[in-house]
């Protein structure tokens, strides 16, 4: 019979017995929502529980000692004297990853629903191949302050006055298993809360740190739990099944778990002491292996004796992953003054500790005791005590699991280890953080430098808890990624090969199931090459019957036209983003692409004229509107007669939109105004003829030769013959899509001069195009009401308030193609600092992180590099601020996809602070399938497609090849071919037959 089953016969008490974690301090510090954090003990102390999120920057091994000398440096106070504990905990438990996985995704699955999204195929992957990647981990602090804190009159006056209350309270029975209110010290609520500030304080300054002449600025972070997060976790990781980290768990319901007053006044507890909450049932002892009712087996390991060679956390956790099995450590750091613990005791300690170490343990004794007096003020002497543990479904498994973890621990560092205990029902409690009043394996002494390298202290850590977008370690750690930035610009960058354009479209896809979200989100895409039309043809798919929701075309410079001089519905001049636009791309037909060499006064002429043409063919003032004219779009002039709309010969297309707008039909208002704004022609005609324009610029030259309109003219001519795609009234149409892409791959052809003008051009009429339906704020409609109608305005106040709640992204891929001209930078940030405010996100992409202008890359909000080369080290350094060190590891970490996911270094930027991370971009076999932008993978794909439904090829390409391509395949084939092999053909066929064969097996009778 184990010693918790005997106390619990005997006593007739749950097994808290063996804890003294008491019941919830109403009356102590509550946070912003009013919910309790700390437990009260039975001896009348405070412990508070938070969960450790790790270290934000991966540091290279000095910069961590530097952190970690920082961090001994703020814990100073906190261990010089007896009265704090400090429990932390490392929880890692891969066997239930998918349970994890399938609540984590959960969430985003349902709002894909919401959205009529069908991505089923890619959670299900998702949830059936993420645990190869991640495993669920948590690390818990519990700090525990105990009245030995207080002064010997302090803890005299403290004890009558809770002696006092209890006599006062009138207590019963109902105490055992009720929360004893009486129990409670505030005597100790002020010291217990600026120790936890302290602790706090110090874990967010310790990556404060100078080298190397630069300032570090990493940190970890604490955030402190309600005592019900933690009690759910302490119950559920007793359990088969599911469990929730702590963060995950529900908040504490404070007001249905107060102590009410009962008859004549006696105190009544509604709510059960936290001890029982805990342990919920008996455990027994078999073998030295403790067994739930549940059928959990848990096996501990203590921890006898410390590290002969300190080595940090990361080097167990490496073998601990190898494993493969779940674990959990507690590490408890006791002041070595605390309680009867005097030098006396702590050299015996030491006596034993270096004896085992040396043969001249005497001589060491004496040399550390003396050690220990030199350096107690700065360095203060710790108690360490820790206990491991690993569970699993049978005795003979956890058995197995329990001599693989004490071989683990036992060559970290050197230690000694046992799997012998006095109770293995409290040594396995023992790791369990705070729960035990005494943990149950043996105090080594060393100074608080020595303990803190051996903490987990450093894992990687996102600055999220939750978010759509999953990353992992090397380790296995999953880093959630959310979307909110202190800038709402995101770049990514890498060479062909490395999982860029994987990494962009795994990021859209996020966007579309984040939760939260009113309705789907607007995406603008400008693409060269296909790794857009994979996307947009999966969110297709998944739309189903809606999939005109998302649309995809193909830029050409004599196809369909694009009249960069469209205006909002009603609009009668160009918003000031929309001018910005304008003044950009007449600039590039101008050649103004040169800085440093740019023409005086152009963009102020170019701007006069744009104006000055909207206002010539206005129906204001002195503008002579364009009249209407039949048979130019039958469309329009079916809803003319639709709505007995009279016209005649004077009629304007201005009068035709505001007749279709108050008949209510505002796609036909919208056709209609495509033939009343300005195209490029109205505009050479305004250059030619406006008296005003010639008046104040008509003394400027370009380059001492030609006057400054006339030469406007000209490019605007030459550019409107070589560019036919922007001459003429607008006939591309997106309909009702929000998710638009435009493929810019046959108007951006060529590196020479006019090529890099053609493609600048080219990008910032597809920005227009594709951004067209939600770049647009109520500024723009203050900005419009002295020639906005009345209805107009309302109209388009209503929609800048639906856009603003809306999510917005704009993508602008392939940036080199652009070759740094300044206009394409100028309306990125423009975009950018309009946009932060109106929920705009960027996502920019690029083969070199060198490609990103200077001025951007100053203001990035997010940044993943898929890879480097040394060049690019001191840019990234110098424009976000990572360690020189993790930049050039980045080198070999990022190089392409892996059996880890693709390397990426990968920056963040939220509230001023700085985050960085070599962490790894992962995905299911369906989407690595769905969006692939291999080749020959393409290939295969399309022509399975021909006879396979599309749900149905991206499962069985999955299974087939779950890293989402045939390369290695094809690469195999090649090794064992004859000559003759069409392998893209036999490989495709492989795939129809195992289509054919699971038709023919569901068909047949059972």
């Amino acid at each position: 019979m184990s010693l918790a089953k005997g106390l619990y016969r005997a006593f007739n008490l749950p097994l808290e017995s063996l804890s003294d974690l008491h019941g919830v301090d109403y009356g102590g510090a509550k946070n912003l929502r009013n919910e309790p954090l700390d437990a009260f003990l039975d001896s009348g102390g405070l412990i508070r529980y938070g969960i450790l999120q790790g270290d934000y920057s991966t540091p290279d091994p000095d910069l961590y000692q530097a952190m970690l000398r920082k961090l001994q440096e703020g814990l100073v106070t906190l261990f010089r004297s007896p009265g704090h504990t400090l429990d932390i905990s490392f929880h890692v438990d891969p066997a239930r990853s998918t349970e994890f996985l399938a609540r984590r995704l959960a969430p985003y699955r349902r709002q894909a629903e919401k959205h009529g999204l069908d991505f089923g195929a890619i959670f299900d992957s998702r949830v059936a191949h993420f645990p190869q990647h991640i495993a669920p981990e948590v690390v818990i602090v519990a700090l525990r302050t105990d009245p030995s804190i207080l002064l010997a009159n302090e803890q005299k006056r403290a004890n009558e006055a809770r002696k006092k209350r209890r006599e006062q309270a009138r207590l019963g029975d109902w105490i055992r298993g009720g929360q004893d209110v009486t129990a409670i010290m505030p005597e100790l609520r002020h010291i217990h809360d600026q120790a936890w500030y302290t602790l706090v304080k110090s874990l967010d300054t310790c990556g404060n740190v100078l080298m190397d002449g630069q300032s570090r600025n990493n940190g970890l972070r604490l955030d402190a739990l309600t005592i019900e997060q933690a009690i759910d976790w302490m119950r559920n990781i007793q359990r088969p099944g599911t469990y929730s980290l702590p963060s995950e768990a529900p908040t504490w319901k404070a007001d249905l778990a107060r102590p009410s007053l009962g008859v004549n006044g006696s105190l009544l507890a509604t709510a059960p002491r936290l001890g029982l909450s805990a342990i919920p049932e008996e455990m027994e002892v078999v073998k030295g292996i403790v067994q739930t009712p549940q059928g959990m087996c848990f096996a501990p390991v203590i921890m006898s004796l410390g590290p002969v060679d300190a080595q940090p956390f990361e080097e167990l956790l490496t073998n601990l992953v190898k494993a493969n099995i779940p674990a959990r450590v507690n590490f408890r750091l006791i002041p070595g003054g605390s309680g009867n613990l005097s030098l006396k005791k702590i050299g015996a300690e030491m006596l034993y500790l270096t004896t085992k170490m040396t043969d001249n343990g005497n001589g060491l004794v004496k040399e550390s005791i003396a050690e220990i007096q030199r350096h107690a003020n700065h360095d203060p002497v710790m108690l360490m005590r820790s206990v491991a543990c690993t569970w699993a479904a049978s005795e003979d498994q956890a058995q197995m699991q329990q001599q693989t973890l004490l071989r683990m621990i036992e060559t970290w560092g050197n230690q000694e280890c046992t799997t012998r205990c006095g109770d293995p029902v409290q040594t396995v409690l023992s790791s369990i953080p705070g729960l035990m009043s005494s943990i149950a394996a043996p105090a080594w002494p060393a100074n608080l430098s020595d303990v803190l390298p051996l903490l987990p202290f450093d894992r990687p850590a996102s600055p999220w808890t939750h978010g759509p977008f999953f990353l992992r370690d090397k380790l296995r750690k999953m880093l959630a990624v959310g979307h909110d930035l202190q800038t709402p610009i995101i770049s990514f960058t890498g060479p062909p090969g490395r999982g860029k354009s994987m990494a962009m479209a795994l990021q859209l896809l996020s966007y579309l199931w984040d939760a939260g979200q009113g309705d789907l989100p607007y995406i603008s895409i400008i693409d060269v090459g296909y790794s857009s039309i994979e996307f947009i043809e999966t969110v297709r798919q998944a739309l189903g019957e809606k999939a005109y929701l998302a649309q995809g075309f193909t830029l050409s410079l004599n196809g369909k036209t694009i009249n960069p001089f469209d205006t909002p519905l009603g609009f009668r001049f160009p918003t000031e983003n929309h001018l910005s636009f304008l003044k950009n791309l007449i600039g590039i037909m101008c050649g103004n692409t040169n800085k440093d060499k740019s023409i005086l006064k152009l963009p102020e002429a170019i701007g006069a004229a744009v104006l000055a043409c909207y206002t010539s063919i206005s129906d204001l003032g002195q503008g002579k509107a364009k009249p209407y004219k039949p048979e130019v779009d039958l469309m329009v002039d079916a809803a003319i007669a639709r709505h007995n709309i009279l016209t005649d010969d004077h009629t304007s297309w201005w009068e035709i939109v505001d007749a279709l707008f108050a008949k209510g039909d505002l796609t036909m208002a919208g056709r209609a105004q495509r033939f009343a704004v300005p195209v490029f022609l109205d505009l050479i005609k305004t250059c030619t003829a406006d008296n005003d324009l010639k008046a104040k610029y008509g003394d400027l030259k370009v380059e001492g030769q030609m006057d400054l309109i006339p030469y406007i003219n000209l490019s605007i001519n030459e550019a409107a013959k070589n560019w036919p795609v922007m001459a003429s009234p607008s006939t591309f149409d997106f309909g009702r899509a929000r998710i638009v892409s435009l493929d810019l791959v046959e108007v951006t052809q060529g590196q020479d001069e006019s090529s890099i003008r053609q493609s600048t051009a080219m990008y910032l009429l597809a920005r227009f195009k594709t951004s067209q339906s939600f770049i647009f704020s109520q500024d723009d409609v203050e900005g419009a009401r002295d020639h906005l109608r009345p209805e107009y305005v309302r109209y388009h106040t209503d929609r800048a308030t639906q856009i603003k709640r809306d999510v917005k992204i704009a993508v602008w891929d392939e940036l080199h193609r652009t070759g740094g001209l300044p206009q394409i930078p100028d309306q990125i940030e423009r975009d950018g600092r309009e946009g932060r405010k109106n929920g705009l996100r960027i996502l920019l992409g690029s083969q070199s992180f060198r490609d990103i202008p200077d001025t951007i890359q100053d203001i990035l909000g997010a940044a993943y590099v898929m890879g480097l080369d040394g060049k690019e080290i001191g840019t990234i350094v110098e424009r976000t601020g990572i360690d020189p060190i993790l930049a050039a590891k980045a080198v070999d970490h990022c190089i392409g996809p892996g059996d880890k996911g693709s390397g990426a270094l990968v920056y963040w930027k939220r509230e001023d602070r700085r985050y960085t991370s070599l962490s790894y971009v992962i995905a299911g076999p369906v989407e690595l399938w769905a969006l692939t932008t291999h080749p020959e993978s393409r290939a295969v794909k399309k022509s399975i497609l021909k006879e396979v439904p599309y749900s149905a090829t991206l499962n069985l390409l999955g299974s087939r090849y779950p890293s989402g391509t045939i390369k290695k395949e094809l690469e195999r084939r090649k090794g064992l071919a004859e000559g003759g092999e069409d392998f893209l053909t036999e490989i495709a066929q492989e795939i129809v037959r195992m289509y054919q064969v699971s038709l023919l097996n569901s068909a047949s009778p059972h």
